[in-house]
């Protein structure tokens, strides 16, 4: 099931585009979530998929990342760096078909990764970065 979060310009001919398709039992329109909610679905996601053309920075592919859920971006989020350093996902400007696939296909591999570097945006990785940076300032 394709689940859709969010509100936007592009929302009634994505409905209108899910109908001509068919596919209205495949795909999920969930609008605005709240933030529980909103944590709750990207932990049981696949892939948490963002095709942004006007967000630059997206505190939902850091919180997607800290789910341990993949993330397929394109470049336009700042927040398409921390994806790339992970290598818990994809980043492509004009993404398609062959990289949900390919996300489907190496889940586990960005799963992993997203776990492995999700500590960094936890409240206990942030508050470790700044003892280390108190640290190195108190030694100079």
């Amino acid at each position: 099931m394709l689940k859709i979060i969010g509100e936007g310009p592009e929302e009634d001919a994505l409905k209108k585009q899910v109908e001509a398709l068919g596919i209205s039992d495949r795909v999920e329109f969930m609008g605005f979530l709240a933030h529980a909610r909103m944590t709750e679905v990207e932990r049981r996601a696949k892939a948490f998929l963002v095709n942004t053309a006007s967000d630059l920075n997206m505190v939902s592919v850091t919180e997607a990342i800290a789910n341990g859920t993949p993330v397929l971006m394109n470049t336009v989020a700042e927040t398409h760096a921390y994806v790339k350093k992970l290598g818990c996902g994809i980043v492509r400007d004009n993404w398609g078909a062959d990289d949900l696939k390919t996300m489907l296909d190496r889940y586990e591999e960005f799963h992993s990764k997203a776990i492995a570097g999700r500590n960094q945006f936890l409240n206990t990785g942030v508050a470790e970065a700044l003892v280390d940076i108190f640290n190195e300032d108190r030694g100079r």
